[in-house]
């Protein structure tokens, strides 16, 4: 498994994707992460410097491929993803004889989660999307697709980002966050723009999923005080850490 990520996404790797790769991908993947320089001053999605950043991973990528042997299996992945339980099987399952199987982005495919076959045709797409890359990754790879001889498709819904939760839109404090009704293997925190909400929905992803009510209920106040604005956002992480403290003590 290949991943790239600059300083500003450290913390998504140490806090989130790596815990979660070793307690369920470590047997079935070798790591090799990719620690780029700062391309993108504040790393906030296209933002200033967001295109620098975007080809530098088309490139890292493309490197990777070319120095690898073809027919090779290759998953990539963005830091803001957390891994739920052993995927080998699933994506080789659903990459099927396809070229390459991209985590579905609602109408797009998304760059920040896929897996391809190392071959001519994979390596052919990431070098034209270099080519063309003058805004986002994703963007360029859209471009390009259809164009290429690349046999690509969709992975399931497995593969969660909370768009399908929203009806598409991207996920902001003001609304709620949903659990998918089905079982999920994967969730990527995409359709959420800045680090703040990013963080949050990781952390209540993390904790609905590994942590328990209590630990549901401590992200959702945040959330909710978010919602609010930032003027009540102090009061209610001091109200939460009394209310909690206060419930652990009760059931003492």
């Amino acid at each position: 498994m290949l991943t790239y990520y600059s300083p500003s996404h450290r913390h998504y790797f140490d806090n989130f994707f790596k815990p979660s790769f070793d307690r369920h991908l470590a047997e079935e993947f070798e790591l090799v992460a990719v620690a780029d320089e700062q391309r993108c001053k504040t790393g906030v999605f296209q933002s200033e410097g967001w295109q620098f950043m975007a080809r530098a991973k088309l490139e890292s990528i493309l490197g990777y491929l070319n120095d690898h042997p073809m027919e090779d299996i290759v998953m990539f992945s963005d830091v803001d993803v957390l891994y739920l339980r052993p995927i080998k099987q699933l994506v080789l399952s659903e990459l099927g004889d396809a070229d390459i199987a991209f985590q579905s982005d609602n109408d797009a495919f998304c760059t920040g989660l896929f897996v391809l076959r190392n071959n001519s045709r994979a390596r052919d797409l990431f070098r034209e999307a270099c080519e063309v890359c003058d805004r986002c990754d994703q963007v360029a790879i859209n471009q390009v697709i259809h164009q290429l001889p690349v046999k690509a498709k969709v992975l399931s819904e497995a593969f969660f980002s909370i768009w399908r939760t929203t009806g598409g839109r991207v996920w902001v404090p003001r609304l709620p966050i949903r659990m998918p009704t089905y079982p999920i293997a994967v969730y990527h925190a995409n359709y959420a723009k800045g680090d703040r909400n990013k963080t949050l929905l990781l952390r209540y992803y993390e904790a609905h999923l590994t942590g328990g009510r209590l630990a549901t209920m401590r992200v959702t106040t945040q959330a909710l005080a978010l919602r609010l604005g930032t003027s009540f956002h102090a009061f209610f992480i001091r109200w939460r850490e009394v209310l909690f403290r206060s419930l652990k003590n009760y059931g003492t």
